[in-house]
């Protein structure tokens, strides 16, 4: 008679998930076992599971339409306790701009950021009644707002619909953007290239001009005010370098965080939000007026998210402190303590037995 050995572990290899034209949510995966038993829940914005599927063996799974509006994590469970999350990274939003979930990237330790905590977005101007819904249905409790005052009073966010008790952070400044100015100035000497270079040296400065956002940021993310939406205009620059050092902090591989910046270009189109910025809102198209005016060949560099970009920042970053951690320290004022209690806050591990 054969000996009985301990059941072999089973690992969950792969998971997908993607919205169909009707409105479902396909889920797929595979595991390291053909035809291994998979335990299918959705989690409540609680993170409490609601089984789906019990003892799957297709390596797939359809969320009905109506569950799938309301944008859950899904959760895969083996009988012998490995676990793996999934969900959609861009919020179905109907007037969205580049809202989208943090979650689910894989740390150098093997860890992975929590889905449904971390939300990076452009300008909510445009969001509808549904949206503001599904964002209360998500337990939104903190707004970060990187946009200057006239920014703000141009594309309001009405946050008192997402929930009353929201926090809704700001910083009154004046966009420093004088060098991009005078090159809009004369758009008949404009080239490309001097467009690229003038916000190669724009993304050299965020980091400094925009430090004190920054550090509300990642505060509001150390005491626990998630799950927190962070925003810009464009939600691919302010924003952009904001998500770049908050995934930097966590442990996220570069090209993993230069991927995720880079995203912004196959979500917007940018040329159609500088055509219609914000539908109702007469006094936004104010911030578009001079580069509706210039050719698509002078905006390109523009509206793109080039990761060149993003490594101009964090490489004047490194030629300044010296390192990343050393920037978190100096010009943010955290402390070891703090970053340590912002991973415990957003990482867990990739999968569980």
């Amino acid at each position: 008679m054969a000996a009985c050995g301990p059941a072999p572990r089973v690992s969950i290899e792969e998971v997908s998930v993607h919205r169909t034209p009707s409105g479902a949510l396909n889920v797929e995966w595979r595991t390291s076992a053909p035809r291994a038993p998979i335990e299918v829940y959705a989690l409540t914005p609680n993170h409490e599971p609601f089984l789906l599927s019990h003892h799957d063996t297709d390596s797939a799974f359809i969320l009905p339409a109506k569950l799938a509006a309301k944008r859950p994590v899904i959760l895969l469970r083996t009988p012998y306790g490995a676990k793996r999350e999934i969900a959609e990274r861009v919020l179905p939003l109907e007037g969205g701009r580049n809202f989208r979930d943090l979650g689910g990237y894989t740390t150098e330790n093997a860890e992975s950021v929590r889905w449904g905590l971390l939300y990076r977005s452009g300008s909510m101007v445009n969001l509808t009644s549904r949206d503001y819904g599904l964002l209360r249905s998500l337990n939104i409790a903190t707004i970060c707002d990187f946009r200057s005052t006239s920014e703000r009073e141009n594309e309001p966010t009405d946050w008192r619909q997402i929930k009353e008790s929201v926090a809704y952070q700001t910083r009154d400044y004046t966009a420093n953007s004088a060098g991009l100015k005078a090159l809009l100035a004369d758009p008949s000497t404009l080239t490309p290239q001097k467009v690229r270079e003038t916000i190669l040296a724009m993304y050299r400065a965020f980091p400094y001009e925009h430090a004190a956002s920054y550090r509300s940021l990642f505060l509001d993310i150390r005491d626990g005010k998630l799950p927190l939406a962070f925003n810009c205009s464009a939600g691919k620059d302010r924003t952009g370098l904001g998500a770049a050092l908050v995934l930097s902090a966590l442990g996220v591989p570069q090209q993993t965080i230069l991927d995720d910046y880079a995203l912004s270009d196959k979500i917007v189109n940018y040329e159609k939000v500088v055509a219609a910025p914000s539908a109702g809102h007469a006094k936004t198209s104010a911030g578009f007026e001079v580069i509706s005016q210039l050719t698509p060949e002078q905006r390109e560099p523009l509206l793109k998210s080039d990761p060149a970009y993003l490594m101009a920042a964090l490489d004047e970053i490194v030629r300044r402190e010296g390192s990343l951690d050393a920037y978190f320290v100096k010009a943010l004022g955290l402390t070891a303590k703090d970053l340590s209690t912002i991973r415990g806050r957003l990482l867990e591990p990739t999968q569980k037995f």
